[in-house]
């Protein structure tokens, strides 16, 4: 199964967040929201989609990704339960509908390949509309070829538009994404 993790800290567009979640044509994934000590109490948007989504939510008592994002992200994983597969989706970021779907359809052909998954993405503003074209990724990529394609303005590298492999990840920690 898939953990969809969260690291939350602001408000502004985490409805639209937690929307595209409910949108999913496929069902077949976890929540798990850890807040950094956020000023802003998201519990009564996360409550009112509960009845949708299989949500586990933490409020951490001190905020950590002010001096260390990656700390952040690494606490939110460990709520993470027996979940394989591990998508961090920014608080601020929204999935097309049919990305679960999509993963799980094509996750026969990566299991045992990749500890690694990339999806194509877009850059929105804050009314949802495209600032950007669709960056679409090759199917099978080095890891270094990636980078000069990123360094070259080739491409854009985001956090969320990666699933990675727990058990990857346990192993070698963000170093991972060199594992490829």
């Amino acid at each position: 199964m898939l953990a969809v993790v969260i690291p939350y800290y602001k408000i502004t567009f985490f409805e639209e967040t937690l929307d595209s979640l409910k949108r999913q044509t496929n069902k077949e994934f976890r929540v798990y929201i850890g807040n950094d000590a956020s000023p802003e109490d998201p519990k009564v948007l996360i409550e009112s989609f509960e009845p949708f989504l299989d949500i586990d939510y933490k409020r951490f008592d001190t905020n950590l990704g002010s001096s260390s994002l990656v700390g952040h992200w690494e606490r939110c994983i460990e709520m993470t339960g027996k979940e394989e597969w591990v998508l961090i989706l920014g608080d601020d970021d929204i999935i097309s509908e049919n990305l679960v779907e999509t993963f799980y359809k094509e996750l026969p052909d990566f299991k045992d390949k990749t500890n690694l998954i990339r999806f194509a993405s877009r850059i929105i503003d804050e009314k949802t509309n495209a600032t950007s074209e669709v960056f679409i990724h090759p199917e099978w990529e080095h890891p270094a070829t990636a980078f000069f394609r990123r360094f070259k303005g080739e491409t854009r590298s985001s956090l969320s538009e990666y699933i990675f492999k727990k058990d990857a990840y346990l192993k070698y920690g963000f170093g991972m994404l060199q594992m490829t």
